[in-house]
């Protein structure tokens, strides 16, 4: 029987599917890994733990199917977007993860923004104005405040990429990795030398550290010898450049021809809509995404937090639960629906603070319908 092994790799856990030929899930998989908040509006994640995270779920897939190595024809990632794992001349990482939900570099983002004309043209040219979440921040970030990890870093990869390099020994980008960072001309899915230029990555040095952009369904390589054993799998056994969560979700959900829209719910949360051209509402705080299909992009209007909220919220409760909601939430455990119910029973008991006070669903700076700038949590309160 031949299968092939997924992955999405998200912000609580590594998610592994192993699929037959005709699309059927034979098997799946999931192993947490912690997010680590250093400093208020940090967060990092240790990228041995994505691996390792992925070396289980692969293992625990194909014992669950009593599938033999041999059988699995292909791997691939999905991973988490926007979140930068810097990588030296061997592949492996300069420092640890800085997550997609890190607002670190928010005054790399505003003289940014005001490098590159002002918030109006910026929305113009680029689609969307840059926040301290955003990865072309992140880079800005790092020159200034790590010029060490930056000297040693000869790649800026994403979470992905990290994996295919892991994987394989090549580094690359999917396209869709390379529309996150903002950076790329997004009809001819390349990276763009007039954006590079005005936002301080202008030298060839700073370029090179850029990797080639891949389409999304391109065998980059082979499994190494040593990723071989890790995993549980053969040596050459191919493996694809993947793609970012949001086109991943599209493609998922078969919304995947002009004008389909499907919603996903979990640690984010997003509407999306297929689209032929570019199609951003930059007021609004949507954006088009190269999509995994070469002629379509994924127009999305996302708002950072959903199931996150409910860790939030886990944690004030019970320390015990934090992480559970979100995950139940996405679908990362068998006991969902009881789970979040259990929670928002627990804050309802909470009278003390409950009566008068909202939850603020918008913890990190930027959303959909629009631009925010909230307290960091907002008020504690009703899940409504």
């Amino acid at each position: 029987m031949t299968v092939f092994v997924g992955h999405d790799l998200g912000t609580g856990g590594d998610k592994a599917v192993l699929i037959d030929a005709d699309g059927q899930v034979v098997a799946e998989a999931f192993h947490p890994y912690p997010l680590d908040h250093p400093r208020p509006g940090w967060a990092e994640q240790d990228p041995a733990h994505y691996w390792e995270a992925v070396c289980a779920t692969t293992r625990a897939v194909l014992d669950q199917a009593g599938c033999d190595p041999a059988d699995v024809a292909g791997v691939g990632y999905a991973g988490q977007m926007l979140t930068l794992v810097p990588l030296d001349a061997a592949g492996v990482p300069t420092r640890r993860a800085i997550s997609w939900l890190d607002a670190r570099a928010t005054d790399e983002a505003a003289r940014l923004t005001r490098r590159l004309g002002g918030a109006r043209l910026v929305k113009l040219v680029v689609g969307a104005v840059p926040s301290g979440k955003d990865v072309v921040a992140k880079w800005a970030w790092l020159r200034h405040h790590e010029p060490a990890v930056w000297a040693r870093t000869a790649a800026l990869t994403d979470a992905t990429g990290y994996l295919v390099a892991r994987s394989t020994g090549v580094v690359c980008a999917d396209h869709t990795a390379g529309g996150g960072t903002g950076m790329i001309n997004r009809t001819r899915r390349t990276w763009s030398r007039t954006l590079l230029a005005v936002s301080g990555m202008a030298s060839p040095r700073s370029q090179a550290r850029l990797p080639p952009l891949r389409a999304c369904t391109d065998v980059v390589g082979g499994l190494t010898a040593q990723a071989a054993l890790d995993l549980g799998l053969l040596p050459g056994t191919p493996v694809v450049a993947g793609v970012g969560d949001v086109p991943a979700a599209q493609v998922g959900s078969g919304a995947v021809l002009p004008g389909a829209a499907h919603v996903c719910l979990g640690t984010s949360a997003w509407l999306c809509i297929t689209t032929t051209a570019v199609a951003d509402v930059a007021a609004n705080g949507v954006y088009s995404l190269p999509a995994a299909d070469l002629s379509t992009f994924a127009t999305v209007g996302e708002m950072e937090t959903a199931g996150e909220c409910l860790d939030w919220l886990a944690a004030l409760l019970d320390d015990g639960a934090a992480g559970q909601a979100s995950a139940a939430a996405a679908g990362d455990t068998g006991d969902g629906g009881d789970a979040v119910a259990a929670l928002v029973a627990g804050s309802c008991r909470c009278a003390c603070w409950l009566r008068g006070s909202h939850l603020c669903p918008v913890v990190v700076r930027r959303a959909c319908p629009g631009e925010r700038h909230v307290p960091s949590g907002g008020d504690a309160g009703a899940v409504a």
